[in-house]
């Protein structure tokens, strides 16, 4: 059985933006997005015993695409 909890987060309205429009371009939606680079830089940061270098760059991770209406 899974538990998920959820986070609140704060964005810039000009990031949120950038957000949201990338988003449509991808066919994802802007929570998936930010799933995926948290996925991406905690599995970054275990690989490499807590560390991770700045600047960091994203990866790619397995996800689920959202259904096209």
């Amino acid at each position: 059985m899974s538990s998920k909890h959820s986070m609140g987060i704060r964005l810039e309205p000009e990031d949120r933006q950038l957000l949201e429009e990338l988003a449509t371009k991808w066919n994802l939606n802007a929570a998936d997005i930010v799933r995926i680079a948290i996925k991406s830089l905690l599995e970054e940061a275990k690989n490499n015993g807590g560390k991770i270098e700045l600047p960091y760059e994203m990866k790619p991770v397995k996800t689920r695409k959202k259904p096209t209406e």
